[in-house]
């Protein structure tokens, strides 16, 4: 059981402290009434933590109630509006929970006409809903931008780790794809040689022996991330591949002024 939810921080029970205003105002002539409210307030702000989207408007309702109630014979009730308008930014991004917003400023101010509130209560209701909610809205979209920044860079981490698995994958593809279809052309020849020739099918068996160190040595690179096989080098094996199955091969090539890297 938990009272906020596990990306809430301390401060959540911090903003506790008005409502031991409200308490402690009515502690003489109202006692049992404002231990009442209060105790309603307190389900009311943990309740305000978990509920999302629209629904949040009824929480704003209850509090609109209890403060409407007290409101005329305990002006520390005003703290009742200032919860109800820190809900907005916590549900809506702005420029949507500036309306809200507004709109609750303007049923708050047409309810401290009608109740008669003095001007104090009047400061302490509609102009701290004003600041507190405002400072809210900002405070929760910095937090959103936070979170979907730091959602976007484990995003972008992932996307590399993947995309360096597909390049590995690849290299390796490349490296072994090739050489592995050139030792299986040698062992078969050195299989038909065996019972012929067998000075020239010891030839191919060492032939294999020194691509497959070759092939361990490439991959140990391509691991690395430091293949340097080079153009000459792939030309190489594949006029031996080819000459291996029988088909001669005359080639003239000019290398490019590249890198092994590159």
């Amino acid at each position: 059981m938990r009272l906020v939810p596990k990306d809430q921080d301390w401060t959540a029970y911090a903003w506790l402290i008005y409502l031991l205003f409200f308490l402690l105002a009515g502690w003489t002539s109202h006692l049992r009434a404002s231990a009442a409210a209060t105790a309603v307030a307190l389900v009311l702000y943990f309740w305000s933590y978990w509920i999302r989207g629209a629904r949040v408007l009824w929480i704003v309702a209850a509090w609109f109630a209890l403060g409407v109630m007290f409101l005329p014979v305990n002006p520390a009730a005003s703290v009742f509006f200032v919860y109800a308008a820190c809900l907005y930014g916590k549900v809506w991004e702005p420029p949507a929970a500036f309306r809200f917003l507004a709109g609750h400023l303007v049923v708050l101010s047409l309810l401290c006409w009608a109740v008669g509130c003095n001007v104090y209560v009047w400061i302490s209701s509609v102009v701290f809903s004003a600041m507190v909610g405002a400072v809210v809205v900002q405070h929760a979209q910095r937090r959103r931008l936070s979170d979907r920044l730091v959602a976007a860079h484990a995003q972008s981490e992932h996307l590399a780790k993947v995309a360096e698995r597909e390049r590995i994958a690849r290299d390796l593809h490349d490296l072994l794809g090739h050489t592995l279809s050139l030792i299986v052309l040698k062992s078969e020849l050195a299989s038909r040689l065996s019972a012929t020739q067998p000075e020239r099918a010891a030839e191919e068996i060492r032939d294999v022996e020194r691509i497959s160190r070759d092939a361990l040595a490439q991959v140990r690179a391509a691991v690395r991330g430091y293949r340097s096989v080079g153009f000459e080098s792939e030309l190489r094996q594949a006029r031996e591949a080819l000459e291996t199955a029988g088909i001669a091969v005359e080639a003239r090539v000019e290398p490019p002024p590249l890198s092994a890297m590159q």
